[in-house]
């Protein structure tokens, strides 16, 4: 998962070099047209999912009611 995200972050910058190289400026057109600069990202998302898929589920603490732990009155006993 870590090689996942490592190979998004290189491939966003190889994106976004390829759109800017041979320019002053950043022109919008590249950008938005030649190479998707967000699509090398999409690695680091499915790192992300994969990470979260594996932690452990968390449990919900068991809950033992009041009513539970009383002792049963006997019949005809009077307290």
């Amino acid at each position: 998962m870590a090689l996942s995200v490592v190979v998004g972050l290189v491939g966003f910058g190889f994106h976004i070099a390829g759109d800017l190289a041979g320019t002053e400026s950043i022109v919008w057109a590249r950008l938005l047209y030649r190479n998707p600069v967000l699509g090398p990202l999409l690695f680091c998302d499915l790192a992300l999912l994969g990470a979260l898929s594996i932690l452990p589920e968390p449990t919900a603490p068991k809950v033992v009611s009041p009513t539970a732990e009383r002792v049963p009155e006997r019949a005809g006993q009077v307290t």
